[in-house]
């Protein structure tokens, strides 16, 4: 199952985790978009892209990468 997102779901995301990711990038399938989003986050601040449409027979996945602050890694933290 892939799940879909929407621009205020990754807006949410940025808002409740900003302030303990360092950098978050990514490819999107967003609901009721026939595009990919490309996204580019640092802390608060949010960029994104619309790219190519994605093709008929391909899957359509969500690719998310993130860094968090040293301290929020630790596993005693």
């Amino acid at each position: 199952m892939v799940r879909l997102w929407s621009m205020t779901g990754i807006n949410r995301l940025v808002q409740a985790e900003g302030q303990q990711l360092l950098r978050m990038k990514g490819v999107l399938n967003l609901h009721d978009e026939s595009r990919r989003l490309y996204f580019h986050s640092v802390n608060m601040l949010l960029d994104t892209t619309f790219g190519k449409a994605w093709q008929r027979d391909e899957a359509r996945e969500n690719h998310l990468v993130n860094d968090r602050t040293p301290s929020r890694c630790r596993p005693d933290a």
